[in-house]
């Protein structure tokens, strides 16, 4: 006799089962989804709305299709370059892989679907290698004929330049890197045959390797401040002109200094017109500017001129006048110490250029009127610094006045110059202003 309680219990046993989903027997591809002659991909989604997670679930099966390209062709060209194993490479073939793959999305077939209410939406599709394979010819093929309408006309013909063949050889590796997957594209461009990437880099490299940077100057010695100039030219033995280059100049460090363009014939002229702050040797570098793309291809460094520069100081005189001054002393050597080691451009002389540059600094000295019998007896005195060049003056600077007595002139005035010259000796800005307001 079945009790009320087994009852409820057998009731409640057989409604737990009759609610548990009953899944549809899972086919072999969502684990085995491999076939002979064809790229599959397995996609699934589980958000527990089926009408929504079918397009997600096809969307990632071709994804995972894609990703089995990239894979095989990755594995394809480790066989033939080593730049397989770097992921940005990777990745780009992935990239290029997806886009071909949403391109051509009219190929792939969907081949089976399945679903069950606890695994969610599972989408099968596949495309024949044989298509795919027909899909990259044809654009080899396209790819090819774009690259021989670059090269053919600059290489076959007698009047292109160096330059333009450059900027075309550019454009041509660009595009065989962005569009062929990796996968090698045979053909004949610009006379030769052969794989048409390595074709390109060997043009390149042959452009750019037979270059040679010639300066008229390689040693140049010159004052701070004058202007440099230094002509030259690019030349190069292959049956083309130069045509324009973009030029740089250097310091051993890297830093840029100054750029240039040569003419048609490849002929060129540096000009630094402030010529250099400082003196020192210098070894300054000329080459052509390449873009990254390009520099990254070179085999071989590309031709580079060298200047030795030997920089030196301007050569100056120094010139002290001692106005209205009844010192007992000589100041001009003390006035002179406040203008060495000074980190001045000037090498200083005694005695005045003429034709050059001088340093003049006068000294002014003005006594003040007695104001009381026993008052000591005071003095002012100030500076104006000039610096001259062929008698014409490039800079002026007038210090402030400093007082101070003594009980004669003598003392009053000897004291009032030791004041001015401790007051200039502390005056940077009257330095820093020297370093720079000359005109060569």
């Amino acid at each position: 006799m079945i009790t009320p309680l087994v009852l409820i219990g057998f009731l409640l046993l057989y409604a737990g089962c009759a609610s548990t989903p009953q899944c549809p027997p899972q086919p072999d591809w969502i684990s085995s989804p491999e076939q002979e002659g064809y790229y599959v991909g397995v996609g699934s989604a589980d958000s527990g709305n089926q009408a929504e997670d079918r397009p997600v679930a096809e969307a990632r099966a071709k994804a995972d299709l894609a990703a089995r390209i990239s894979v095989q062709i990755t594995s394809d060209m480790a066989v033939a370059t080593s730049s397989s194993s770097d992921g940005d490479y990777s990745q780009q073939v992935q990239e290029l892989v997806n886009q071909s793959v949403e391109k051509n999305i009219e190929d792939i077939e969907t081949v089976d679907t399945y679903y069950c209410r606890t695994m969610g939406s599972w989408v099968y599709v596949r495309l024949s290698k044989d298509r795919w394979e027909e899909i990259q010819e044809q654009r080899r093929t396209e790819i090819l004929r774009r690259v021989k309408d670059l090269l053919d006309p600059v290489f076959l013909g007698t009047d292109s330049a160096i330059t333009e063949r450059l900027e075309r050889l550019r454009r041509s590796y660009e595009l065989i890197n962005a569009s062929s997957l990796g996968q090698k594209i045979i053909g004949e461009v610009a006379g030769e045959s052969g794989n048409i990437s390595d074709i390109v880099i060997s043009l390149l490299n042959r452009q750019l390797g037979d270059l040679q940077v010639r300066l008229e100057r390689k040693n140049v010695s010159l004052e701070v401040g004058e202007p440099f100039s230094v002509d030259g030219f690019v030349s190069s033995s292959l049956p083309a002109k130069v045509g324009v280059l973009e030029m740089v100049v250097v310091d051993t460090g890297g830093r840029e200094l100054v750029s240039t363009r040569t003419r048609d014939d490849g002929s060129f002229s540096i000009r630094i017109p402030g010529g250099f702050s400082s003196r020192g040797d210098r070894q300054l570098l000329v080459y052509p500017r390449l873009d990254e793309g390009t520099a990254a291809l070179l085999e071989n460094p590309i031709s580079v001129g060298e200047i030795t520069l030997v920089v030196e100081k301007i050569t100056a005189g120094f010139l002290v006048n001692l106005e209205n001054s009844q010192v007992g002393r000589s100041v001009e050597k003390e006035v002179k110490a406040l203008f060495f080691d000074r980190e001045l451009p000037f090498e200083f002389v005694d005695r005045e250029l003429p034709g050059g540059y001088n340093l003049q600094v006068s000294l002014f000295v003005e006594d003040f009127p007695k104001v009381m019998e026993n008052a000591p007896l005071m003095a002012k005195a100030w500076a104006v610094i000039s610096i001259m060049k062929e008698g014409k003056s490039l800079y002026s600077y007038e210090s402030r006045s400093v007082k101070d007595g003594g009980i004669d002139l003598n003392q009053a005035h000897s004291r009032v110059l030791n004041k001015l010259i401790e007051e200039l000796r502390g005056d940077t800005q009257l330095f820093e202003k020297l370093k720079t307001n000359y005109d060569k």
